[in-house]
């Protein structure tokens, strides 16, 4: 899967903040490992299924090294929790619900493919052919 995974929100073209206590807490059953200093999780959901999380305050969710039905399962979850949009770098922006479309900064569309994925085997689907 991709390195770089980028969790974002948008409300009227310009980035919002996340709710980042709420994806604490989501991501929480998962963690195997952190680190407070680097605002760092590690993820694991099943055998060969991890990713590393980064929290960039007060904007962005970073998931590097993610693998896994499982993980993205998580992230999908994690896009509807938030009410966010994972942006892949190269390849597409990722959003849960068409109606987000809308809340893209403009031009985005334009610079990048914008699919709708609602499950992680989308997710996968969507980087894989973008």
């Amino acid at each position: 899967m991709s390195a770089e995974i980028f969790v974002s929100r948008f409300e009227h073209g310009e980035p919002a903040p996340l709710d980042l206590n709420a994806a604490r807490e989501f991501l929480a059953p998962h963690v195997v490992a952190e680190d407070a200093s680097l605002n760092f999780l590690q993820l694991s959901t099943g055998k060969r299924e991890s990713a590393d999380v980064y929290f960039s305050a007060p904007g962005t969710l970073t998931f590097n090294h993610a693998g896994g039905q499982g993980v993205m399962d998580l992230l999908a979850k994690l896009l509807l929790l938030l009410d966010a949009v994972a942006i892949v770098p190269g390849g597409p922006v990722i959003l849960c619900r068409e109606r987000d479309r809308e809340t893209l900064p403009a031009g985005m569309a334009d610079v990048f493919p914008v699919v709708v994925a609602l499950t992680g085997a989308g997710i996968q689907e969507a980087i894989r052919t973008a």
